[in-house]
């Protein structure tokens, strides 16, 4: 895809990617939008208007598999793909590599706690 600046963004561009992650095998879900008011939260500081994505409702816990969506549909077949994260990127992509059957590896700093590890290698 090259670099990509804030200038080179295009609706048309946005558009593919929301396709490309709509028919993505990974099973992204369209998660629901609420308004904070209609949560169990405490109401905000100051009166306004805020509405959650719910993300955590996807498989791997986070908006990262849409990226991962994305990103796995673009890259070469086959190959070895590396990447370094100690949250939930890395649980995207673990779990992307798994169902793709790719060949891919979640480099974690030393200081990744323990759970996360584990959390990464069952995706």
């Amino acid at each position: 895809m090259g670099d990509v600046t804030a200038d080179s963004v295009t609706l048309s561009l946005l558009m593919e990617a929301r396709d490309t992650v709509r028919g993505s095998p990974l099973g992204v879900v369209h998660t629901p939008m609420v308004c904070w008011c209609q949560t169990s939260l405490p109401p905000p500081p100051v009166p306004c208007n805020i509405h959650i994505k719910l993300e955590n409702m996807q498989k791997t816990g986070s908006f990262k598999i849409r990226g991962v969506a994305n990103q796995f549909a673009r890259r070469p077949k086959g190959g070895h793909f590396v990447t370094m994260s100690a949250g939930n990127y890395g649980k995207a992509f673990a779990y992307a590599s798994k169902h793709y059957g790719s060949k891919g590896k979640v480099v974690m700093p030393e200081t990744a706690p323990l759970s996360r590890s584990v959390l990464i290698q069952h995706s």
